[in-house]
């Protein structure tokens, strides 16, 4: 609850951005979707049919929900770990999309998350922290919600920023940056990947 009201709203921006990387009636897979929200958008925007997946069973069940509850059409939400996306078959999927992920897993998971992605799909979209994080207002506010996340999501966000951000997981996935923009007044990176 207080994700969706306190942070989507602060994502709506960089959604838009990722949303508008996406072709009309593509089959879109978005990997640790939480409630939805860039799914919905995805499948009300652009006409696609769209595979919501997270590992967290409430957010999936809030997702189904608000699917619901907003009659929106092509939208699936599952239950399913990132790191194994064995139950999906290679090149499912047009585009496989993840936002503001990355950051909460290992250096490790997060690897395996983007070859998983790879390998369902033939376009990644990330959005995630961008590196380095500046340090204006938008990038203290971006720190200081990492910070109260707390535990192991915040010692991943800082082994996230210590390896370099991004852009040494992408290289070592074989993912080509096609296309890169700042969102968030530099605090936040969209990436367009092909294989």
């Amino acid at each position: 609850m207080v994700y969706r009201i306190l942070i989507d709203p602060m994502l709506k921006g960089l959604h838009r951005r990722v949303v508008s990387q996406i072709s009309p009636g593509q089959l879109v897979l978005d990997v640790a979707c939480g409630h939805g929200t860039l799914a919905r958008m995805i499948a009300s925007q652009k006409d696609c049919k769209v595979t919501g997946i997270d590992l967290d069973a409430a957010k999936i069940a809030e997702a189904n929900r608000m699917a619901q509850k907003g009659n929106l059409k092509g939208l699936d939400f599952s239950l399913m770990d990132a790191i194994d996306l064995s139950p999906l078959g290679d090149k499912t999927f047009d585009v496989a999309v993840t936002s503001m992920a990355i950051h909460q897993f290992s250096p490790e998971a997060g690897l395996k998350v983007l070859m998983e992605m790879k390998r369902v799909a033939a376009t990644i979209i990330i959005a995630d922290y961008a590196w380095p994080m500046p340090g204006s207002l938008y990038g203290r506010l971006a720190r200081a919600i990492e910070w109260i996340a707390g535990g192991e999501h915040h010692r991943n966000f800082l082994q996230y920023m210590k390896n370099g951000g991004m852009e040494p997981l992408l290289h070592k996935a074989g993912l080509r940056v096609e296309k890169q923009d700042q969102q968030g007044k530099g605090t936040m990176t969209v990436s367009l990947c092909g294989i």
